[in-house]
């Protein structure tokens, strides 16, 4: 991103103590970077277990039990059998409410 002005700064002069200011603005420059790289990706995963613990919370016991006996049956990791499941639910919650919970009895 910053690769120019970081190639910039550590160009050489003739006066030694401007090139270690310079030296160590790009460290500071490159130490940002990897920084921003490392928060973007935590940033990622966080909102990969946020939409996980919400597809979580909408499965009803039985579901989660087979998700679970799935896991333990076939190795799969429960976060990959989660996020396959995701769009299922995201699908079943943009029914209106009288039909998802007709099934209960409500006739509203």
């Amino acid at each position: 991103m910053h690769e120019d002005l970081i190639a910039e700064l550590r160009r050489g002069s003739f006066n030694h103590e401007h090139d270690a200011a310079m030296h160590a603005a790009a460290d500071a420059l490159e130490a940002m970077q990897a920084d921003a790289v490392l928060w973007r990706t935590r940033g990622e995963a966080m909102q990969a277990d946020a939409l996980r613990y919400k597809t979580v919370r909408r499965m009803n016991a039985q579901a989660f039990a087979e998700a679970y006996k799935l896991n333990i049956a076939t190795g799969k990791p429960f976060d990959e059998i989660i996020d396959n499941l995701q769009p299922f639910y995201d699908a079943a919650m943009k029914q209106p409410a009288r039909r998802r919970f007709a099934h209960y009895g409500v006739t509203r």
